[in-house]
């Protein structure tokens, strides 16, 4: 596995030797994939497909390609609040580490249930389109509405228009505090 654990979240944990044999560094894997940066005006049309802007769907397709897993997407809830796009290895990942848990199983076991019982497979379709699961867009008011993206962690989130405004207002509050927290940090 991979040592760093900002590598993790770019590259999704894949071991140190590429497919052809080769031994990479975390720097290389690094470069591999680079998540997108900022946030993307979106929408969840009438039939339930969500057109991914072509810089996310370029990071999920590449994601994909270099894993060399399964081209499909695990879409799910964790929070009842925001849609999260995992590429397959990625949710893997969570799920063992959901596995793993001892402090609270039963947390654990319901937070699996949950994004079990609200999530489902997609693929991209030819037009840059998913197909979000039926219960999981009414469950969050996401049916023929705007929505906004964003990459975070190695996932993708997609938030309705009141979650957007709630993250927004609270990303503002205390800014200057938590920015000044994150710079002695080492935050330029």
């Amino acid at each position: 596995m991979i040592s760093s654990p900002i590598a993790w979240h770019t590259v999704l944990g894949w071991p140190k030797e590429a497919k052809s044999g080769t031994l990479v560094d975390d720097q290389s894997l690094l470069s591999v994939i680079e998540e997108p940066l900022g946030h993307y005006p979106g929408r969840i049309d009438e039939k339930g497909r969500l057109k991914l802007p072509v810089d996310i769907q370029r990071y999920l397709t590449e994601t994909m390609r270099v894993a060399g897993g399964t081209q499909d997407l695990f879409l799910t809830t964790l929070d009842l609040k925001k849609i999260l796009i995992y590429p397959r290895m990625a949710w893997k990942r969570n799920l063992e580490v959901l596995m793993n848990e001892t402090e609270s199983q039963e947390d654990a076991a319901d937070l699996a249930f949950l994004a079990n019982e609200m999530g489902g497979t997609s693929e991209i379709d030819s037009q840059g389109r998913l197909l979000v699961p039926a219960k999981l867009r009414r469950e969050l008011n996401m049916e023929s509405r705007p929505v906004h993206l964003a990459s975070y962690n190695g996932r993708i989130e997609v938030m309705g228009p009141e979650e957007y405004e709630e993250r927004r207002q609270r990303s503002r509050e205390r800014h200057a505090e938590k920015l000044e927290k994150l710079m002695k940090k080492g935050f330029k």
